[in-house]
């Protein structure tokens, strides 16, 4: 999910793993010969790694084989920022060596989807956003005001408060973000493991999904804001 030089020839990388979760490993010498690790060491693929301890918190890359490519997602730019924006929100958000497969395979999914050749490019960021907020354990509450419990009346619109990841009613104080039903509706469907089949509905855009709470939300639940080329939101 990133690498950074490390010494002379070194590179320590950033791996998202189903077994160990987010870990960081030093990959010796890839630096000083392109046939160590055979240049599997790329963003947006899937490899088989192996791994031995070290002396302190990192991981050392003994063997690296690549499992998977994506040769559509990887000639055109779009999705190739897509992939970085996601794998960023993954990275800002999860915790390192916290095992969960799920994750893993949520990661996995989005590059599978961005490599078809037909999808909704425009969606696809905030359905993943949503499924990886849900994943994380952190969805937002959609159903109900979260201070007095009213349930959202069906068919109405309500107002959702980033800060708290919740609906709120007028009388507990709002929120600066107004959802509708089918907001709400996609929103429920983007919290299921199908999230992806949102991606092909031509028709959807960015404000068909509140993008702008969605962000806001982020920002929150990560203390800072991210994905910058979108606009730091505020709330």
């Amino acid at each position: 999910m990133r690498s950074t030089d490390y010494r002379e020839a070194d590179r320590i990388v950033t791996l998202l793993t189903p077994d160990l979760g987010k870990i960081g490993a030093v990959a010796r010498g890839v630096r000083s010969s392109r046939r160590r690790f055979g240049g599997c060491l790329q963003s947006c693929t899937l490899l088989r790694v192996d791994l031995d301890t070290t002396r302190n918190a990192l991981w050392s890359l003994k063997r690296v084989d690549l499992e998977r490519h994506y040769p559509t997602l990887m000639s055109r730019l779009k999705r190739i920022t897509l992939a970085g924006e996601m794998t960023e929100l993954v990275r800002e958000l999860s915790a390192e060596d916290v095992p969960d497969p799920e994750l893993f395979r949520t990661l996995n999914d989005a590059l599978v989807v961005l490599d078809r050749r037909s999808i909704n490019e425009t969606v696809v960021l905030p359905a993943f956003a949503l499924r990886l907020i849900s994943e994380l354990g952190l969805p937002p509450g959609i159903h109900g005001c979260d201070v007095c419990g009213r349930s959202v009346p069906e068919g109405r619109a309500t107002l959702f408060d980033a800060r708290h990841g919740a609906v709120r009613c007028r009388n507990c104080g709002g929120g600066r973000y107004r959802l509708s039903p089918a907001v709400r509706a996609r929103w429920q469907a983007c919290f299921e493991p199908q999230w992806a089949d949102l991606v092909s509905e031509a028709s959807l855009t960015s404000a068909d999904f509140a993008w702008d709470a969605v962000l806001a939300m982020l920002r929150h639940h990560a203390g800072k804001p991210l994905l910058s080329s979108h606009g730091a939101l505020a709330e």
